[in-house]
């Protein structure tokens, strides 16, 4: 593989170059005992890049599915992704038709409920209007009752006020008189 011509040479960067030796000499072991078991260096050294999976991946393990690793094609790939972004879309279409859902109710709730406080402002009126009839009626009520006591008051008064002149009269009478039978009858009268 082009591993065996080394050039000793001042580093630059002493540690890179280090761990870059330190590299090539593992590589290079890897290689000794893949001959020494009778195994092809090449796939000892694609095992030993892909032992860990967080290591250089190798043109084979990303072509082929390797050590367990599963891998989908470009078409597959495109596919899943044309997917997700329609499925997005069509959240974000939701999404938007749910934010304009809310608007529109909002919008209808707050007409509602100018109407509701311009309804409770219309009764409260009405209850006011109505308190004032009611008012207005029930003094109505009061002063014809009074005027009747007092029509009432007058009558019975006037009717007693002639009792007693008509009492008064006969009471003269009798005084003025000095038959029996008159004083009899005129008692009579006076008891009733």
């Amino acid at each position: 593989m082009g591993f065996d011509l080394h050039i000793k040479i001042t580093p630059e960067l002493p540690r890179p170059n280090a761990e870059a030796e330190n590299f090539m000499k593992f590589l290079n072991k890897t290689k000794q005992i893949a001959h020494m078991k009778g195994n092809h260096s090449n796939d000892a050294i694609q095992d030993m890049l892909m032992g860990t999976c967080n290591k250089v991946i190798c043109l084979k393990c990303i072509v082929k599915v390797h050590n367990g690793h599963y891998f989908i094609d470009e078409e597959e790939f495109a596919d899943k992704k044309r997917k997700l972004k329609d499925a997005k879309k069509k959240i974000q279409k939701n999404i938007s038709k749910l934010t304009s859902e809310k608007e529109t109710r909002n919008s209808r709730e707050d007409t509602e409920n100018h109407k509701q406080k311009h309804l409770k402002q219309n009764i409260l009126e009405q209850t006011k209007k109505l308190h004032r009839v009611v008012d207005q009626y029930s003094d109505n009520l009061v002063q014809d009752v009074d005027r009747h006591c007092r029509i009432l008051k007058h009558d019975e008064d006037s009717k007693i006020d002639k009792k007693i002149k008509k009492t008064h009269a006969k009471i003269r009478l009798w005084k003025g008189s000095s038959h029996p039978e008159i004083l009899c009858s005129s008692s009579r009268t006076l008891i009733n």
